[in-house]
Order: C-alpha cells, then sequence, then structure tokens
C-alpha cells in the first residue's frame, strides 16, 4: 500500500506538472482569442474530427486487458496483439479521413455560427489529426497494461510543453490553424515517448493478421463499447454545435469553463483511476471480485473530499478565479462575463465524472461489457436529451448543464452496478449517504465566509486575495473534517506523506 500512495503521490505531481504547462496553452488562446466564432470554428471542427475517429476509444479501451493478458504469458503475444490493434487502427482511420475529406468538400457539416467556406477548409487541416490521434492515444493507453501510468504521464507533459510553445509561437501568425499544428505536433510527442516506452517492455512490430484479436473477451468489449463511444462522439458534437448555435462565443467561453474543471479531474480523479485500474484486473484475475468496489471506495473518498472541496471554493469565487486566469489580450469584460456563467454551470460535473471513471474501469476489468455500453448509452441519451430541449426553448443556461447531468445519471448506473445485489447496495448506500451529507457540511459552512474574505483582501491584486482566500478556506475546512473524524481524511493524509513509509 505504500508503494501504492508512493506511485499516486508521483503521479499526481507529474499529472499536475502537465496540467499547469497544458493551461499555459489555453491562456495563450485567450489572449488571442478571447470569445470569438473563428475560436468556436475550431473547437467544432475539432469535434468533427473526434466524432469520425470514435473507433479509437473502444479499441484502445479493449487492448488493455488483453495486451496484459498476453504479457503475462510472453511479449511476443502482447506484441501481436498490438500489431493487430494498430493495423485496424490504420484501417479505420483511412475511412474517417474519406469521410471527413469528402465532408468537407463537399461543405456537408453544420458550422454552427462559423462561415461555412472557411470553416470546411479548416476541417481539412485535420486531415492528419485522425490518424496521429489513433496511433497516439492507443500506444499512451497500453502503457496502462504494463503498469506504467507515470510514463504515460511523462507523454502528456512533453505533449503539453510542445504544444505550450507551438501556440506561442505561431498563434498570432496563423491564427485559428496555430492550434491545428500544436495538436498535430503534440500527438506526435505522445506517440514516440508511449511508443519508446512500449518497446523497453519488449514489445516490436509483429504482424501476423488480425488473429490475435480474436479473442473472446476483447470482441464483446471493443463492440459493446463502439457503440458506446459512437454515441459519446455524436453527443460532443450535438453539443458544441447546439452551444455554437445559441450564441457566438458560447462555445468557446464552455470550454474554458469545462477546461478549469478538466484540470481538477486531471489532477486528482484520473490518476487515481489510472493506478486503481490494473489492481482491479489483478481482483478480478484472483476471483476477488466482490473487493473492486470496497478497493475503489476506500482509495477514492479522500480525494474526492479534496475535489468537492476545490469545486465549492471555485463556484463561489468564480469571477475572480476567471479574471485572474483569462483576463488579458482579447479576452475581454463580455469574454470573462460569459466564461463565469459557463463555470458555474459546469463545476459540479467534476464529480460524477470522477466517480463514473473509478466505476467504469471496474466494470471494465469484470468484463462486464453490455454494462459499460448500458452506461455510455444512457449518458448518451441524456445529454442529447438536454441538447435538444435547450436548443428548442433556446436556454444557454440549460444546455450548458447538459455536462452534468448527464454524467450523474451515468454515475448512478454504474456504481450501482459495480456494487453488486441489493444486499450490499444496501449498507453502501447509506455509508456514503452519511459520507456525503458530513463532507457536505464540513465544505458548505466555511463557504459563506468567503465573501466577507474577498472583501477583506479586496485592496490586494485579485490573484494574491485569491490565494489568501484559498488558504483560510482550506485550513478551515481541514480542522472541521478532524473535528467531524472524517476516516477519509486520515487516508488522505497518508498520501501527503509522498509515500514515506
Amino acid at each position: 500500500m505504500t508503494e501504492f500512495r508512493r506511485r499516486l503521490s508521483s503521479l499526481v505531481a507529474l499529472s499536475g506538472l502537465a496540467t499547469l504547462v497544458g493551461f499555459g496553452t489555453q491562456l495563450l488562446v485567450a489572449y488571442h482569442f478571447g470569445t470569438s466564432a473563428r475560436l468556436d470554428s475550431y473547437w467544432l471542427a475539432l469535434a468533427v474530427a473526434t466524432a469520425l475517429s470514435f473507433y479509437v476509444h473502444p479499441l484502445r479501451e479493449s487492448l488493455i486487458g488483453v495486451v496484459f493478458r498476453g504479457a503475462q504469458s510472453h511479449p511476443d503475444r502482447a506484441s501481436e496483439v498490438l500489431t493487430a490493434g494498430v493495423l485496424l487502427l490504420l484501417a479505420g482511420s483511412c475511412l474517417a479521413a474519406l469521410v471527413l475529406g469528402v465532408g468537407a468538400g463537399l461543405s456537408l457539416f453544420p458550422s454552427g455560427s462559423a462561415e461555412p467556406g472557411p470553416f470546411s477548409h479548416l476541417l481539412l487541416a485535420f486531415l492528419p489529426f485522425v490518424f496521429l490521434f489513433a496511433l497516439s492515444e492507443t500506444f499512451n493507453a497500453v502503457l496502462l497494461s504494463f503498469n506504467l501510468a507515470q510514463h504515460q504521464a511523462l507523454a502528456r507533459l512533453l505533449s503539453s510543453i510542445v504544444a505550450v510553445l507551438s501556440v506561442g509561437l505561431l498563434g498570432g501568425w496563423l491564427g485559428v490553424y496555430a492550434l491545428v499544428i500544436s495538436l498535430l505536433v503534440g500527438q506526435l510527442v505522445v506517440l514516440a515517448v508511449s511508443w519508446q516506452a512500449l518497446r523497453s517492455r519488449g514489445l516490436r512490430w509483429r504482424p501476423v493478421g488480425f488473429a490475435p484479436l480474436r479473442d473472446r473477451a476483447f470482441v464483446s468489449m471493443f463492440f459493446s463499447l463502439l457503440l458506446n463511444y459512437l454515441l459519446a462522439q455524436s453527443y460532443v458534437l450535438m453539443e458544441r454545435w447546439t452551444i455554437s448555435d445559441l450564441q457566438p462565443g458560447a462555445l468557446s467561453a464552455f470550454l474554458y469553463a469545462t477546461l478549469l474543471v478538466n484540470v481538477m479531474i486531471s489532477l486528482l480523479a484520473l490518476p487515481l483511476s489510472n493506478l486503481l485500474w490494473p489492481q482491479f484486473l489483478a481482483l478480478q484475475s484472483q476471483g476477488e471480485r466482490d473487493a473492486i468496489p470496497k478497493l475503489a471506495w476506500e482509495t477514492g473518498a479522500p480525494v474526492l473530499f479534496v475535489l468537492l472541496a476545490l469545486v465549492a471554493f471555485t463556484w463561489k469565487t468564480a469571477p475572480e478565479v476567471v479574471h485572474v486566469i483569462y483576463l488579458r489580450g482579447n479576452f475581454d469584460a463580455d469574454s470573462m462575463q460569459q466564461t463565469v456563467a459557463a463555470l458555474r454551470m459546469t463545476l459540479f460535473a467534476a464529480l460524477p465524472i470522477a466517480l463514473v471513471t473509478v466505476a467504469l474501469r471496474g466494470l471494465m476489468s469484470q468484463g462486464r461489457s453490455i454494462q459499460v455500453a448500458a452506461v455510455g448509452i444512457l449518458m448518451a441519451v441524456v445529454g442529447v436529451g438536454v441538447l435538444a430541449l435547450a436548443w428548442m426553448i433556446g436556454s444557454l443556461p440549460l444546455a450548458q448543464a447538459h455536462w452534468m447531468i448527464a454524467n450523474g445519471s451515468g454515475c448512478l448506473l454504474a456504481w450501482f452496478w459495480l456494487i453488486g445485489p441489493s444486499r450490499r447496495a444496501g449498507p453502501y448506500a447509506r455509508h456514503i449517504l452519511r459520507c456525503s451529507l458530513v463532507s457536505a457540511a464540513v465544505i458548505g459552512i466555511p463557504l459563506y465566509g468567503v465573501p466577507f474574505m474577498l472583501s477583506i483582501t479586496a485592496a490586494l491584486p485579485t490573484a494574491v486575495s485569491l490565494a489568501l482566500c484559498g488558504l483560510i478556506y482550506g485550513s478551515a475546512v481541514l480542522l472541521l473534517a478532524l473535528l467531524c473524524q472524517l476516516v477519509e481524511l486520515r487516508v488522505l493524509l497518508l498520501f501527503l506523506r509522498l509515500g514515506r513509509p
């Protein structure tokens, strides 16, 4: 357990550094473009290219377990599986690139508030992305098969550094095309680092056709996830088109807001789920399926507590947070107003996203492909329904809230299936409810003092005022948590020892 805590601390540090560097890219994007229709067109074009690559995530997620089992027998077996997966990826990418090129040439894709002509030209610039995205995402994900989560984070860190340099050097010259170049170069870096790490574990290019993919568990998981991700990517495309269509610049504001939420998830939830996944696979192989939800909750509860405190404080101080991070260059007062409104509608989505991510890892470790697909379908259906209603009534806040509503529905279903029979669900539910109520009180009560603290420190620079308020608020939450004897907090303190025995 000490080794696990040490690796979690190291992974959180790497992920945190990568997130901070990547955040620099978004600061440059905000500086150059603010919340504009031309930036909306970039996000919409990226959504189209990603939607056409819907097969990538199902294949990479399904390969992890097969490569893991292959590596247990012999590196050559793992090499054959990965090579077959890459061949399948390249076939899918050729088809996706063809559809993207033809669709862009004939202006078949919706452009939202952007002009159709320039939008079609922008789509063509994403043709190389279709191939690089498929390869880099797959190689980077397969690192988990060898318990190389830290190498995975390192690849993301280097990619973020290259991306921020590209936008910084080219943003004022090439406009939104600089964003496309930074994306492509970042994918190349992830691909190179990930492949080198896999080679160090003995993986090589061993083409033997598609025979290694005839694994029953792989086929079942892949096809169930295929529908899942097709719906998910269609959902993302509809999200971006709907928000862009409702108000020019609203899509950029929404994505600035979701970026802040994803920072929290990247710092806390994703490192946790990536480290838990190999342990879930090990428990499943040992026949200890019932231990998976227990491990998920006991390990994840303190992380969720910190995430909830961070979300609550950010919601209360949203104008100050957006001011400090974004307000410069072309990101003006109107952009700030749009982003603050979007941030407050999306912040609390971080909790169900973190929970559903961990739960889906557990279900996938158990080979429960049908349940995994059902969770994805439910989230997509609920999200699309909310977006359709928002578009029909012209409600931008409702469209922005779809993220939290959709992930909340998937979270409930995923954890219901992960916990299992009702005889276990009852005690788990009562325990989680008690912890949630106490945590909400511990985190919520100090929030009432935040406006007062902000008013006292108003004469200071906004960043300094926000930092002081955050420090005081965090100290108050920590004190109340200790007074309430939250067991999860004591576990958290062990994690903060950075792996010392």
